[in-house]
């Protein structure tokens, strides 16, 4: 066993002799991704960027939109940019890109810095307040003055009103126990509000189906927004 030993010891040293790399020192990653691939921060000055990629797998080429330092500049050009989302169709320039909208859609012309462009390059009105939604949460942002309207037996809408956007829940086999028949855009009295944020909660125990299972996409935003109506009421 003693022969053993020295011997692993004499191949240890002969091995660390040989050695080529000096002990690693780990770093900050240089970015921090908070929505998919749109939206990331440079850790170095904590700066947000707007990515927008191509639809051509093979572009080397993305738009990137500067929105400030800090989450609150960034919430606040995003807020900006989504405004063009709820007028008539339109075209701009903005940091050397010239834009288009169009039925919801954000297109980026290929003129200017995306010339000889190959592919397309969009950002629909759902996927920017999806990033405003993620900026909100994962920097814990205060979620503001929000309500929540009425669109079908199966679908809200949270409108994030200090925002400028809105973004839509849907429910999966979930029969919504209010109060009344509202109309669709019409707000959902405080009364139902309480009612969805039951639902939100334990959506299995308003199933339409009992054989199926229940479900809520968004569901952590709905409860978050039930809560702020609710607490604003009561204050």
């Amino acid at each position: 066993m003693k022969h053993l030993i020295t011997i692993i010891t004499v191949a240890f040293i002969s091995l660390a002799s040989y050695a080529q790399i000096a002990p690693i020192q780990t770093h900050e990653n240089a970015f921090e991704f908070i929505s998919g691939n749109w939206l990331y921060r440079t850790t170095a000055d904590d700066s947000y960027t707007l990515q927008i990629v191509s639809s051509n797998q093979f572009e080397d080429k993305a738009v990137h939109l500067d929105l400030g330092h800090g989450a609150h500049e960034a919430i606040a050009s995003l807020s900006s940019l989504f405004a063009v989302y709820h007028g008539e169709d339109a075209e701009f320039s903005l940091q050397g890109y010239d834009f288009a909208v169009r039925s919801n859609v954000l297109f980026v012309y290929h003129t200017g810095k995306l010339e000889y462009a190959a592919g397309d390059y969009m950002l629909k009105k759902r996927d920017a307040a999806r990033v405003m939604e993620d900026l909100i949460k994962i920097k814990g942002l205060p979620i503001g003055d929000v309500s929540v309207t009425y669109y079908t037996p199966s679908a809200v809408f949270i409108q994030y009103k200090t925002y400028g956007f809105e973004r839509i829940v849907n429910f999966n086999n979930v029969k919504l126990p209010l109060s009344r028949q509202y109309a669709e855009g019409e707000q959902i009295d405080v009364e139902d509000i309480a009612l969805l944020k039951k639902v939100a909660e334990n959506p299995n125990a308003y199933r339409e189906q009992v054989k199926k299972g229940a479900s809520i996409f968004e569901k952590e935003q709905l409860i978050q927004a039930c809560n702020a109506i609710i607490d604003n009421i009561n204050e």
